[in-house]
């Protein structure tokens, strides 16, 4: 007794399966990253931003303090009365120096272990009075404030030994900038964006760092926009080639079968 199967598969059907077989599937996360309180969930001016923290001395495992937010884009390192100050919140020790114009501000954010594409597309970075921008340990940008965008000037920042190191600063940091270098980024851990930012109360990029004064304006902040993007495999894993024709070849047999148990069997 012979068992007759005819088993047809579409010409339709088949591209499909190609497809399947030959795309692997990814998905792009895509995270916004901001200074301020816009879109923070109950962050109001004043309040601690959790997303950020500051120090003097630019070692993120050295003890680090809350920033607050001061309105929609900047977000202040001192406490929350954003008046004139120069002072410090109610969390930082007593016996801590006074505010000297020198903070160290950090941004951290995780990535997935077999995250790819990674980048960090920026549409503003800004500080009172300079801001230099490390990722992970490596510098990668330097902005004054008052320069007009598209200009450069040398400079010097205070570090946090109260020492001078020399800078070369691009213009105001408003026109936007990408950095997409896997080799900046640690996969699969901790990521930490530090902002070195000194206060001059000067437009000039040689001008000392300096306490915040009474003075209207004299503030000490940092601002940025932007994204966070990284690319990820598709939770759903997609089966080998030769796995994929096996399941397609007896899921078809199969329903062939179903479909024709009641049917006299064809003998020869």
């Amino acid at each position: 007794m012979k068992t007759l199967i005819k088993l047809t598969i579409s010409a339709a059907t088949f591209a499909s399966l190609l497809t399947i077989i030959h795309s692997a599937q990814a998905a792009t996360i895509t995270v916004p990253i901001n200074t301020g309180i816009a879109g923070k969930t109950g962050m109001n001016i004043g309040n601690p931003d959790s997303s950020f923290t500051w120090n003097y001395s630019g070692n993120y495992q050295d003890p680090r303090y809350p920033t607050y937010g001061f309105n929609d884009d900047f977000s202040w390192i001192m406490k929350n009365n954003i008046g004139s100050n120069n002072d410090y919140g109610s969390d930082v020790p007593g016996n801590m120096p006074s505010f000297y114009g020198v903070a160290h501000i950090y941004h951290t954010f995780e990535l997935p272990k077999d995250a790819t594409d990674i980048k960090l597309d920026f549409t503003a970075i800004a500080a009172d009075d300079r801001v230099v921008l490390d990722i992970n340990g490596n510098e990668v940008g330097r902005y004054a404030f008052a320069l007009p965008a598209h200009s450069s000037a040398s400079g010097r920042m205070m570090d946090g030994n109260k020492n001078y190191v020399p800078k070369q600063f691009d213009g105001n940091g408003w026109e936007g900038f990408k950095f997409n270098n896997q080799n900046l980024f640690n996969v699969g851990g901790i990521n930490v964006l530090r902002f070195w930012v000194n206060n001059t109360f000067s437009t000039d990029p040689n001008a000392p760092a300096k306490a915040l004064s009474s003075q209207a304006g004299d503030l000490a902040w940092t601002n940025f926009k932007g994204t966070l993007s990284y690319t990820i495999p598709d939770s759903q894993p997609v089966p080998e080639s030769s796995a994929t024709l096996g399941l397609v070849f007896f899921g078809a047999a199969g329903s062939w079968v179903m479909r024709n148990r009641k049917k006299p069997v064809v003998a020869s």
